[in-house]
């Protein structure tokens, strides 16, 4: 048996944005590299190195601004508490990070030249 004041189904609605919004963050990077070439005979050897260095500070708290789950309009209307499978969410903390990282690359590379 179903009755209007509780429904078989559950319509999921979502308000536009994300859980996850807002966020940002900004990227400095910062890169060192070298290579080098020898000529010996038929072989010509290159090395090569690369530093980069990624600043980034970040600003991601998913559920910043909550996340309420309703089971119908009318408790939304009524201002009651949310009552829907997860209730309401909400993150805590500031979100701030450093999303500072490394990258170290090289390479060896040997080109043989077969005599004409």
């Amino acid at each position: 048996m179903c009755d209007a004041s509780h429904p078989a189904w559950v319509e999921k609605r979502q308000a536009p944005g994300t859980g996850n919004s807002p966020q940002s963050y900004t990227q400095n990077n910062y890169q060192f590299l070298d290579n080098i070439t020898i000529v010996r005979g038929a072989h010509v050897f290159k090395f090569g190195t690369e530093w980069r260095h990624w600043i980034a500070p970040t600003d991601f708290l998913p559920r910043s601004r909550g996340e309420w789950d309703y089971t119908s309009l009318q408790t939304l209307i009524d201002d009651r508490v949310p009552d829907g499978f997860n209730g309401a969410l909400r993150g805590a903390g500031s979100g701030t990070f450093s999303g500072n990282q490394d990258g170290i690359y090289w390479f060896v590379q040997d080109d043989w030249k077969v005599a004409p």
